[in-house]
């Protein structure tokens, strides 16, 4: 629960610190880019930590699930977020992408051991139809509401049930939700990029 909260709570202290050098007058843009690298450095610090620990075998798998989910529910989020607030002009991209850019960062770093990992899972117990329809609902919910004033996190069990979602393979979820949001147009030219990249 510690790695969890610590982890999210990554984001939020980069966007705190990311508006509040927005309204820094008394730094000179080249200093606010420089402070945004070095805030950027610390979060994709966050993830790599993150990588690590699964790695050698300290982080349950069913935390790197969570973790993947998380980074699509609050990618989606983040974009309803950004048609109420103001933008902040020190980000290089809006703040919604940095949820995705460090879910392909965590395969970067550790994709061939979930991978591996997922693999034997389904051999021992496949998924079932209704949780693949479930998972396919859910990435459709998700994309769907993209910028959308009306998403209600909450309406999320009546699309998914809780442990359907807990079961959902990180691989498998992850990347056909970035492959969705991509095709809808969620994404900008540097995400698509990115994941051809990852893909590759």
């Amino acid at each position: 629960q510690k790695i969890k909260k610590e982890f999210l709570d990554g984001f939020n202290n980069f966007k705190i610190k990311m508006v509040k050098l927005d309204n820094d007058s008394t730094k000179c843009e080249e200093e606010k880019f420089n402070s945004y690298n070095k805030a950027k450095k610390k979060l994709k610090g966050n993830i790599n930590f993150i990588s690590e620990l699964y790695l050698i075998r300290f982080l349950p798998h069913k935390v790197i699930r969570f973790i993947c989910y998380k980074l699509t529910l609050e990618f989606t989020k983040e974009s309803v977020l950004s048609l109420k607030e103001e933008p902040i002009g020190t980000l290089q991209y809006p703040m919604y992408e940095e949820y995705v850019e460090s879910l392909m960062l965590l395969f970067e770093n550790a994709g061939a051991r979930i991978e591996n990992r997922e693999k034997k899972t389904a051999e021992k117990l496949p998924p079932t139809e209704s949780t693949l329809k479930y998972m396919d609902n859910l990435i459709d919910h998700l994309c769907e509401n993209f910028k959308n004033e009306d998403f209600d996190e909450n309406n999320i069990q009546t699309v998914i049930p809780d442990e359907d979602r807990k079961s959902l393979s990180a691989i498998d979820y992850s990347f056909s939700f970035m492959r969705k949001a991509s095709e809808s147009g969620n994404f900008g030219i540097r995400l698509k990029l990115l994941l051809v990249n990852l893909e590759e």
